[in-house]
């Protein structure tokens, strides 16, 4: 809402502009009045004014003088002159002045609140886009760490894009552009292979616990390995709940034994199961994705060798070439995604597929094991993230695992993956329709009563324990709806209540019902209903 300030000196002519406009209804919540400009000058001391309207002529202080003093001590105020002719020169000095406008006596009251109205849409231009530079300016100091480490995770993943060199320098991370790393993957197996009955809490305490002890081990030895302060050693990120990302500026050999220390200090004196990968030495840190991938795809072998131990992607290139080449078809094939969907008619072609490539490739045996129990662990990963037990699934008769003392022919194969991924596919179409529908509205009770929260695809996904892409299938699936149109129905439904049934100010609705932007809900608001919340309460 904005405040308006009339300065009139005569008195039939400031009644008619205040009281001849409903001045609330066009956004104006109060309407201050002064004769001349020196009772206006008290009101802009003790009051915050948005537009001022002044005649020229006055006593004491004329409207020339006035606006002198309001751009000198208030230079956001918008003015406005009105002038009779014979005030011709004086509303040529206001032009000098910069006022937003000026409007020759006699006029009409819908004239001016034109002219008013096109002078409110100016200043909620302005500052808007002022609000947006000072909030941008707070944001960019207050989270510069956010900053790096998004950096960090867009190099992790090759989706940068932009001036490297630039958001280096900002996020005091330019003394690195050219220096040699190695990136280190700790996977906590606990937690990639955690049942659903394992509490979303207490994930995230088994990883912050995992990620201080590791912290404060790096820091103790090599100072200036962090995430937050100046970067000289490494660099370490919480990037999964699941895996902790290392990225060494260093030897690797020289921080390699207490890695390995570490992880077998934690199975033997907490049980907790770990496993570090380490990638090839880069120069450069648009590089930094090939080294975290070979950094996975070293740290998959313990799936195969097992866990507590360091594996080096180097030696899988030097000592089985062929490992390399299978584990990174493995981890990025589409029958984890089409198991996620439950397509399983995709799911049988995608086993041909991989097969086929196997065969093709004239592998050695251990290496064919070493594909398809990938294949299976990361299945059944898949299967957990979903929600489902792949104990129950399984019961006593266990999972299928490969070895090379088995020799299994490739139709053996072939059978033994097509039987694993059909009891997969009967137990789940037994419990997908009700326990679906149940999540669901379990989902949609939730989202009743908590709409006014911060709530994402994300968030939701984390209450109940589900992926983000599954849910969001499952959703649409049942209610035939997105989860953000759900949403948004949601908090528009309460919001045209609180229009009617109360008078709280449209920012006020606007935070009770989860939108912390009031010009954003307004946007939303229309387009949902055709009208703006305004017009909505005075229907």
């Amino acid at each position: 809402m904005f405040n308006l300030l009339v300065v009139e000196d005569e008195d039939m002519i400031r009644h008619k502009i205040i009281n001849n406009t409903n001045w609330l209804s066009h956004g104006f919540q109060q309407v201050f009045e002064a004769e001349n400009g020196s009772e206006a000058v008290t009101i802009l001391a003790e009051n915050r004014i948005d537009i001022l309207i002044t005649d020229i002529k006055m006593p004491e202080m004329d409207g020339i003088q006035l606006t002198k003093h309001v751009k000198e001590f208030y230079p956001e105020i918008k003015v406005i002159i009105i002038s009779g002719h014979a005030d011709f020169d004086f509303a040529r000095k206001s032009i000098t002045l910069k006022v937003c406008d000026y409007m020759l006596k006699p006029f009409q009251s819908k004239n001016l609140l034109k002219l008013v109205l096109n002078v409110k849409n100016d200043l909620i231009r302005d500052k808007g886009e002022q609000e947006n530079v000072e909030k941008m300016k707070r944001q960019l100091q207050e989270n510069k760490h956010s900053l790096r480490e998004k950096l960090i995770q867009n190099l992790l993943t090759n989706s940068f894009v932009g001036d490297l060199e630039t958001d280096l320098k900002y996020v005091e991370m330019e003394h690195l552009k050219d220096t040699p790393f190695f990136v280190a993957v700790l996977n906590i197996e606990q937690l990639q292979t955690a049942r659903s009955e394992m509490e979303e809490n207490e994930k995230y305490l088994f990883n912050v616990s995992i990620y201080k002890r590791l912290s404060h081990l790096l820091e103790k030895k090599w100072g200036q390995f962090s995430e937050r302060g100046q970067i000289e050693k490494g660099y370490i990120l919480n990037y999964k709940m699941d895996q902790i990302v290392l990225i060494v500026f260093e030897d690797i050999e020289r921080i390699r034994h207490q890695l390995s220390k570490f992880i077998q200090k934690e199975y033997q004196e907490r049980g907790i199961s770990l496993t570090i990968g380490i990638g090839d030495r880069y120069n450069q840190l648009l590089d930094l994705y090939l080294s975290y991938e070979e950094a996975c795809s070293a740290a998959a072998l313990s799936r195969i060798h097992g866990s507590a131990d360091v594996y080096f992607y180097h030696n899988i290139i030097s000592n089985h070439t062929y490992y390399s080449k299978q584990l990174h078809k493995i981890v990025n094939h589409k029958i984890y995604q089409d198991l996620k969907s439950g397509d399983f008619e995709e799911v049988k072609k995608d086993v041909a597929e991989l097969l086929a490539e196997l065969k093709n490739e004239s592998i050695p045996y251990e290496a064919v094991a070493t594909a398809i129990n990938n294949i299976v662990f990361m299945s059944c990963k898949t299967i957990n993230e979903q929600g489902y037990d792949v104990n129950e699934i399984f019961g006593e008769t266990g999972l299928p695992i490969f070895n090379q003392e088995n020799n299994f022919t490739y139709k053996e194969i072939e059978d033994c993956l097509y039987s694993f991924y059909s009891a997969i596919h009967s137990f789940i179409e037994s419990k997908r329709g009700n326990r679906t529908e149940r999540l669901i509205m379990e989902m949609k009770e939730y989202m009743n009563e908590n709409f006014a929260e911060n709530i994402s695809l994300t968030s939701l996904s984390r209450e109940f324990n589900i992926s983000p892409s599954y849910l969001s299938i499952l959703f649409r699936e049942i209610t035939s709806q997105h989860f953000s149109e759900y949403l948004t129905n949601i908090r528009i439904r309460k919001g045209k209540e609180l229009l009617k049934n109360t008078d709280l100010r449209i920012k006020e609705i606007a935070a009770q019902i989860g939108y912390r932007d009031a010009y954003y809900f307004s946007s939303v608001f229309k387009k949902v209903t055709g009208v703006n919340p305004t017009q909505y309460r005075d229907e």
